[in-house]
């Protein structure tokens, strides 16, 4: 897990799990698995977002590769979430927001730039997720989980 990976970790609080908990699956044959790096609970062990690192670069206004976000679709979709976040290892670090065309589901997208020092990296791994913490939502925030959290599956560098 690289350093950034379990820094997220770590400031996700005590609920984690990783990838999606148990077995999850996009399709009601069960042949196709979902694995989400990482997703957040709420205190009834229920998950509430799922997020996804990427170890890639996003251009400056880019909202991320399409198939980045048919995966997050496809994640939320199988979760029953409302919302997904897609973390890029570096690129425009201001997030932005993509709201999918027929379904409850927004897709958020946020950028590290792990080239800074690392108190610096560390300070924006700790904004990234008070602001997934904070976020609102018409039925649920993962800043109403108390002590909830995210983590990383060992072999997903960020």
């Amino acid at each position: 897990m690289t350093t950034a990976a379990a820094a997220i970790a770590r400031r996700g609080g005590t609920g984690v799990r990783p990838g999606s908990g148990p077995t999850r699956y996009l399709d009601h044959g069960r042949t196709v698995t979902i694995e989400p790096d990482l997703t957040w609970y709420d205190n009834d062990g229920k998950p509430v977002a799922v997020i996804d690192a990427k170890y890639k670069t996003t251009a400056a206004g880019k909202r991320g590769p399409n198939a980045d976000m048919y995966q997050l679709t496809a994640y939320c979709t199988a979760l029953g979430l409302q919302e997904g976040h897609l973390i890029y290892a570096k690129g425009d670090t201001a997030s932005h927001a993509v709201e999918v065309v027929g379904a409850d589901i927004t897709i958020y997208c946020h950028a590290l730039d792990l080239t800074t020092p690392p108190a610096e990296l560390l300070a924006s791994i700790d904004t990234l997720v008070e602001a997934m913490r904070a976020r609102p939502s018409d039925e649920f925030s993962v800043g109403d989980c108390k002590n909830n959290g995210v983590t990383l599956k060992s072999d997903t560098p960020l």
